[in-house]
């Protein structure tokens, strides 16, 4: 089971996007929000989401006051934004902010689910016509591309996460513990990697007993 969280104001592209999520073939348990005050009260509530889906121009406040607020709160949760722009600088912004995918709305519904797809293994997916333009910010692994507040915080999660990984269980054993897909667990790994500025498992153990983070 798979929870997603679709934000956007319009309410017939969110009935599309649970149509189109059922393309995924996986059980899919679909939240639906029509304003950023909504979707953190379900943040706020104690939801997780293995994905969250937004767009940007939302009322009140826009889908950049949503992914701040999250970072604000320490949560972390792969994000992809969905979104009618083609402004550069407002993709290379989203990206600079930890989202891990862009899809733009004209998009072929089969172009979507394989974003989708791929941010669920722990990629991050952009347009192919945006890649080159894209280049200096952090795609893959470009790490030091990123702006330093782009690196997000090691949270409770990530913590679980590491301690899972120093008792020598695998990302398999670790979704099944904290009951979350292998995707998420990926993601939360990547976070540490990031953070710890390391490659592999015993790099990043290793980092963490240095920086106090493991007993």
């Amino acid at each position: 089971m798979k929870r997603f969280l679709v934000v956007d104001d319009h309410r017939l592209f969110l009935e599309g996007m649970r149509h189109l999520l059922q393309k995924l073939g996986d059980e899919i348990e679909l939240d639906l929000s029509v304003s950023v005050a909504s979707a953190l009260l379900r943040f706020d509530q104690g939801h997780q989401y293995d994905l969250l889906l937004l767009d940007l121009e939302l009322p009140e406040m826009d889908g950049f006051m949503l992914i701040e607020s999250l970072h604000q709160r320490n949560i972390i949760v792969p994000m992809i934004v969905i979104s009618s722009t083609t402004d550069i600088s407002v993709i290379r912004r989203c990206m600079a902010l930890g989202v891990s995918g862009f899809i733009n709305k004209n998009a072929f519904a089969d172009d979507m689910i394989f974003a989708i797809k791929r941010v669920l293994a722990g990629e991050i997916s952009l347009p192919q016509n945006y890649l080159d333009e894209l280049d200096t910010v952090a795609l893959v692994d470009k790490q030091k591309a990123l702006a330093p507040a782009a690196i997000q915080p090691v949270g409770v999660r990530q913590r679980e996460v590491l301690s899972l990984i120093n008792r020598g269980m695998s990302n398999k054993q670790i979704a099944n513990v904290l009951s979350i897909s292998e995707a998420t667990v990926k993601y939360h790994i990547g976070i540490l990697f990031k953070h710890l500025e390391v490659r592999n498992r015993t790099a990043c153990l290793a980092k963490a007993r240095q920086q106090g983070m493991l007993d």
